[in-house]
């Protein structure tokens, strides 16, 4: 299912909650949906951006500002949402899932707060989320 962006940002709730994005490249959302986000590193700021009301009072100028000019891979946008008391609990130790047969990821943020991937590569703005089924939205926050 997706929603608009406009829909989604205009909608989050920063009282009760935080949110933030990790860039990634192209096919990789729908992986990320279904296993979570893996990480090198146990702390937040080694891969994700948190998100403050400031940043998405244009939501189309934030996607596009992130969309940048394609220097790296920057085809989708996963968005990471958990309340704020549930923080210390958004990253676990991984023994699961590798980055490859042969890398092992030793973290990982669960599918659970995974809300979903917006893809940017659009150019007519008619950007939209594709929401997580797996997404624990803490009764539609």
């Amino acid at each position: 299912m997706d929603i608009s962006i406009i829909d989604f940002f205009s909608n989050l709730d920063f009282d009760n909650m935080k949110y933030f994005y990790h860039i990634t490249e192209q096919g990789s959302g729908d992986k990320i949906l279904e296993e979570g986000l893996l990480m090198a590193d146990k702390h937040l700021w080694s891969t994700t951006i948190e998100i403050t009301p400031e940043m998405i009072k244009d939501p189309y100028n934030f996607i596009k500002e992130e969309r940048g000019n394609n220097i790296r891979n920057t085809d989708e946008m996963v968005i990471i949402g958990c309340e704020k008391e549930d923080i210390d609990y958004l990253v676990t130790t991984n023994d699961f899932y590798g980055w490859n047969q042969e890398e092992d990821a030793n973290y990982i943020i669960p599918r659970d707060f995974i809300v979903g991937y917006i893809d940017m590569r659009s150019d007519d703005e008619d950007y939209s989320l594709i929401l997580n089924p797996n997404y624990f939205n803490y009764g539609g926050r």
